[in-house]
Formats: C-alpha cells, sequence, structure tokens
C-alpha cells in the first residue's frame, strides 16, 4: 500500500494447505468472502492450491504466496 499498490494489483496467489478437508470447507468461502470485499474490482487473480503434508511449522496450516504487479 505504501508503495501505491492494491489488492487488485495481485495477479496470483499461491495457497499451501496441509489438510484439504478444513480447507475446502472453510478456506474457501473465506477466500471467496474476503476478495470481494478488498477488490474493487469484484474479482479474484489466478489461485493455486496445493496440498502440502507439511509447512515450516507444525502448527501452520496455510502458507500463502502472492504476486503483484503495479505501476
Amino acid at each position: 500500500e505504501r508503495a501505491g499498490a492494491t489488492w487488485d494489483d495481485i495477479i496470483h496467489f499461491i495457497f499451501y494447505f496441509t489438510d484439504r478437508e478444513p480447507f475446502h470447507e472453510k478456506a474457501l468461502p473465506a477466500r471467496w468472502a474476503f476478495f470481494k470485499k478488498h477488490s474493487k474490482k469484484n474479482l479474484a487473480p489466478c489461485i493455486t492450491s496445493i496440498g502440502v503434508t507439511g509447512l515450516m511449522h507444525p502448527d501452520m496450516m496455510i502458507e500463502i504466496e502472492a504476486t503483484a504487479v503495479f505501476d
């Protein structure tokens, strides 16, 4: 935001998750609600979701990577 970017400048998200069922039940609806709230275009960027066996810390259930492009 300090550089002038907005949520609409994010062109790609990668979601790494450790447990598929909770991700589909809770994270997917929350993700769409987030985009609807924060996107002025009311659109979601390209999204890749990848199931993994573990993340950096054993308590972590999801990790998110975002790529933004803006002038």
